[in-house]
């Protein structure tokens, strides 16, 4: 058994030497990298091909990102237009300035050589020398005017400006420059300036606007009353005579500025407006503290009824004309004064019964189809059916009264007569009008 072990060893050996021998043996051609596992340098091509992949590969964006980057150039692009732009402003303005600079420049060395030659021919006059004995600091007896002939050429351009300042001002009804028109105006040396301004501003205006806007526009940039009062100075001389409107809304204004705290002088110039000025009726209907209103028609007076047992119920009064005019048939002449009273322009009036104090007004209240009753409100709470468009007719002597809040006109009725002294009141609410609802608004003032 021994001896078969060793054999089977030796053969074994044998058999492993002989296969070792025979693989040092074989070709290196036939298996290359076995035996040369070596990388073959870079070329040049090989290198940028490589360098073009890996930048390719790493340059690769979201498009978020692409996007946000060429918003950022565009805004780049418009900030450096921007800048552009301004420079460019500034530079126009920097070259508007220097001309500006350089005509008042040449207009004062044009004024200086019309002196200069004024002082000329005067010295060739005989006793012009410059040696004859004059006072001193005269120049040989010719004053040198220079500086006050350029003080009023100064004056004039400040007086253009806050003429344009002003016009601006009430066209497009911004206080803005009040500040710097106050300053020019401070400076203006010109006689009378202030006036001369306001008039030039005012004509001016008023080839671009109505009157009834030019006093609209005034009265909510709430003005001083010396401009405002200058203003209307000449307005009252601007408006026709048969611009009622107009006139209307002027003399409401013109009340409004006297019952504020004002000088003597601005009260005075107000006063002549009122008196010279506005036509007797307006001036009637809006100045009197006391009015009488009669239908033009039937001549009887509006007056709102005493005796409540004639009421239409608890809170709201009758009013009626009397027949044949009287103005105290009751025995209570205070029923038939009214007074009338401006709500913010407009030709719009509250109308309240002197004695009762109580607002004219209508409501749903009708005695037919077409005649809707006229009261007066006896209790105190606030109704919203008193207001009332009073327009003068085209000639400005009568006045329609309609109730804006229903756009129907008071009238005086031909036909419905109330105990036989009473003539009824109404509106149409058809919204017509007649020769019946024609009135006269009368100063009763004086009267009790």
């Amino acid at each position: 058994m021994v001896m078969l072990a060793i054999f089977l060893f030796i053969n074994t050996l044998f058999i492993f030497t002989e296969s070792i021998t025979q693989f040092n043996t074989i070709d290196s051609q036939n298996y290359p990298t076995l035996h040369r596992h070596k990388r073959a340098p870079l070329s040049s091509s090989s290198i940028t091909t490589l360098k073009t992949t890996s930048k390719t590969s790493t340059t690769t964006q979201d498009p978020i990102d692409v996007l946000a980057q060429q918003l950022e150039e565009v805004e780049k692009q418009r900030q450096e237009d921007k800048r552009k732009e301004a420079e460019e402003r500034e530079r126009e303005k920097k070259l508007r300035e220097a001309e500006k600079k350089l005509r008042e420049r040449e207009q004062q060395m044009q004024q200086a050589d019309v002196i200069k030659q004024r002082e000329e021919a005067a010295a060739k006059q005989p006793g012009g020398s410059k040696n004859s004995s004059e006072p001193v600091g005269t120049n040989g007896g010719q004053n040198k005017p220079t500086e006050p002939a350029i003080d009023k050429q100064s004056d004039e351009m400040r007086q253009e400006s806050a003429t344009q300042l002003l016009t601006q001002k009430y066209l497009k009804g911004t206080k803005n420059n009040d500040t710097l028109i106050s300053e020019i105006l401070n400076q203006c040396e010109v006689e009378n300036c202030f006036n001369k301004v306001i008039k030039q501003a005012v004509e001016r205006i008023l080839q671009k606007t109505k009157v009834t806007s030019l006093i609209k526009t005034e009265r909510k940039l709430n003005s001083s009353v010396e401009e405002s009062t200058s203003i209307y100075k000449f307005v009252s001389d601007k408006i026709s005579k048969k611009d009622y409107t107009a006139w209307t809304d002027l003399a409401v204004r013109v009340k409004e500025i006297m019952s504020m705290k004002v000088s003597a002088n601005v009260t005075a110039e107000l006063k002549r407006i009122r008196d010279s000025k506005i036509p007797r009726s307006i001036k009637n209907l809006v100045f009197s503290t006391k009015i009488c209103i009669k239908n033009t028609k039937y001549n009887e007076y509006l007056y709102a009824v005493g005796s409540r047992e004639l009421w239409f119920d608890n809170n709201r009064r009758h009013v009626f004309t009397r027949l044949g005019g009287a103005r105290n048939g009751t025995g209570e002449s205070g029923e038939f004064f009214w007074r009338v009273e401006s709500i913010a322009g407009n030709n719009e009036f509250s109308i309240i019964n002197h004695k009762y104090n109580e607002y004219l007004f209508v409501d749903s209240a009708k005695w037919d189809d077409r005649n809707r009753f006229a009261f007066t409100w006896t209790d105190d709470k606030p109704v919203t059916q008193n207001v009332w468009k009073i327009t003068p007719d085209s000639e400005g002597r009568y006045f329609e009264v309609k109730n804006t809040k229903n756009n129907e006109y008071l009238f005086a009725d031909y036909d419905r007569i109330f105990e036989g002294t009473m003539r009824c009141v109404f509106t149409y609410t058809d919204g017509s009008n007649s020769i019946e609802g024609m009135w006269d608004f009368i100063n009763c003032s004086s009267e009790k």
